[in-house]
């Protein structure tokens, strides 16, 4: 059937958002649709216009292949649509959004020519059609081993790198393999090939430690010699390191990506530019990127609820008192606490609680949280008992910020002999403690909620996953 044929037949339908999408899905992978799924708009449409529908979508999956994706584009031309599907779309917005909104630097050039741009972020890679002015791959790092791809401060990390038609991901750890590696072959989306061998992986990391001095620094070359590349106003976030290459068209380049801010000085999940420098004319072009950025896909997060048996623990958490003033989160983004507890003591009637409490404000990046924001306040919290057995707070007393700090600790445990010392006993074993809590805490969050949450993660460590 001929894309014309398929706007004839389709000239009186008119589907609804959910069933378009359906039907494209369903000629992207290879599928036939069940008979059921048009039932609910098969009474806005004749007989005779369903029966042309329905063969629309078995032929076009037998000929979509042979016709190299134009069936496809005949379909998303007429329903208006981008031609990828849902599980496509999710990685590509969160990948961006969390570049704009989690990271220090832009991303990183991959790999780059005349007609193809590879770039990738904590969420996955982005692979660039410069001719199309689209993503046409995209690679989810959560249905692999690699989940390490921004880790700065952490042992493992993940690596990428193209060569001669086919895309590599992998982890290091310390020069050696650790977890599975992939291959892709980016011509094929079907084509993604799974490995575990050892002698291979030497052989792919060796081929990557050589790409990989294919760069220069970013600020050296340009931001602070600028070298024909001028800043627009506001902040700018640019990749770490340029890549170095070979134009055929051009000549040989640098290029790297930027992502200017938006009228409230916050970068812009919208506008990805890519530049690149001509070295023989000494002349910068910049070519934006059509990125689809789809707002929808922020969905607020439910709110945290304490549903431990500790009472004390509950009072405190569920008054937010210790953290109103230390913690900052987004719209889509839900904060959880976190605590450690030093001592109790009852005094005069009361019980008195030291120790340190966070509040951590994450958002969801598929079954990832992520902290984009936290903070820590010390306090001595002063609690009555109830009639019902559950506990109300009455004082709250905080410790300062900078030279403030430990004065502030010293005087609200001024009259409890040996609290103040135990804030600074042992500091490596608080850290320890506090993850512990942590991780109960958002382990709490996904049982209330069935999120689908594995893992929460900081910028630049590894993530952590909930269920070890």
């Amino acid at each position: 059937m001929k894309p014309e044929e398929i706007k004839l037949a389709l000239q009186n339908i008119k589907p609804d958002d959910n069933t378009k999408e359906e039907i494209l899905e369903n000629i992207i992978k290879g599928k036939k649709k069940k008979k059921r799924s048009y039932r609910r708009w098969f009474s806005r449409m004749t007989v005779a216009a369903a029966a042309s529908i329905v063969l629309i979508v078995v032929t076009t999956i037998g000929i979509n292949g042979a016709t190299k994706g134009a069936v496809v584009k005949a379909v998303c031309q007429m329903f208006g649509l981008s031609g990828q599907t849902k599980e496509t779309k999710e990685v590509i917005n969160q990948t961006t959004r969390d570049i704009t909104r989690n990271m220090v630097f832009a991303p990183e050039i991959l790999y780059l020519d005349d007609k193809m741009l590879i770039f990738a972020g904590d969420r996955g890679i982005m692979v660039y059609d410069r001719i199309e002015k689209e993503i046409s791959h995209s690679i989810d790092f959560q249905k692999t081993d690699c989940l390490f791809w921004d880790t700065t401060t952490g042992e493992t990390h993940t690596h990428a790198f193209y060569d001669d038609g086919m895309l590599w991901v992998f982890n290091e750890k310390d020069g050696n393999k650790t977890g599975k590696f992939y291959s892709y072959l980016l011509d094929d989306n079907s084509s993604a090939k799974e490995y575990n061998d050892t002698s291979l992986w030497k052989e792919i990391y060796h081929k990557w430690k050589k790409i990989d001095r294919n760069y220069k620094d970013t600020f050296t070359e340009f931001i602070n010699d600028k070298k024909g590349f001028e800043e627009e106003d506001g902040e700018i976030m640019y990749s770490e390191r340029c890549w170095c290459w070979d134009s055929k068209k051009q000549g040989n380049c640098m290029s790297f990506i930027t992502v200017p801010s938006d009228e409230k000085g916050s970068p812009t999940e919208k506008r990805f530019v890519l530049n690149t420098y001509n070295i023989e004319k000494e002349q910068m072009l910049s070519e934006d990127l059509v990125l689809p950025s789809d707002k929808k896909n922020s969905m607020a997060l439910p709110e945290f609820e304490y549903t431990g048996d500790d009472p004390i623990i509950a009072a405190i958490v569920d008054s937010k008192v210790i953290n109103s003033e230390a913690y900052w989160k987004s719209d889509s983004a839900v904060w959880i606490p976190g605590y450690l507890i030093y001592d109790k003591i009852e005094k005069d009637g009361s019980l008195y609680v030291f120790g340190r409490f966070w509040g951590f404000s994450y958002y969801l990046n598929g079954n990832t949280l992520m902290c984009e924001s936290g903070g820590e306040q010390a306090a001595r919290v002063e609690l009555k008992k109830q009639s019902d057995g559950n506990y109300q707070i009455v004082d709250v007393k905080k410790a300062g910020d900078g030279a403030e700090y430990q004065e502030g600790i010293k005087r609200f445990c001024k009259g409890f002999r040996g609290v103040y010392e135990k804030f600074f006993e042992d500091i490596n074993n608080h850290d320890k403690r506090r993850e512990e809590c942590r991780k109960e805490f958002v382990k709490m969050y996904e049982e209330q909620n069935q999120l689908g949450i594995e893992y929460y993660k900081d910028y630049g460590w590894e993530p952590v996953s909930i269920k070890k």
